[in-house]
């Protein structure tokens, strides 16, 4: 049985939960908080950085996220209990 992907926004929404701490995360918390490889982490995290949904903490190797990032993961959780509510009602 191989491995599934993930959504790039499920893989997304992982790191900023995980980011979501008072002072900040490194990215080996990060890598193994969100289930990912150092190269993929390495890659999302400058995405969400550069989109403003991730900031850099003092030296610049702890992450934290953002007013920005935490709207989305918010909106992005509001968005799965939409699609949940309706898979729900098909049945």
């Amino acid at each position: 049985m191989g491995k599934s992907k993930r959504a790039l926004f499920d893989v997304l929404s992982s790191i900023l939960e995980v980011a979501d701490k008072k002072g900040g995360v490194n990215k080996t918390a990060i890598v193994y908080n969100a289930n990912l490889n150092f190269l993929r982490a390495e890659e999302h995290i400058r995405l969400l950085v550069d989109h403003g949904l991730l900031s850099t903490l003092g030296d610049g190797t702890k992450y934290c996220t953002t007013e920005k990032g935490k709207e989305f993961l918010q909106r992005y959780r509001s968005l799965l209990q939409l699609i949940s509510k309706n898979n729900r009602n098909k049945d």
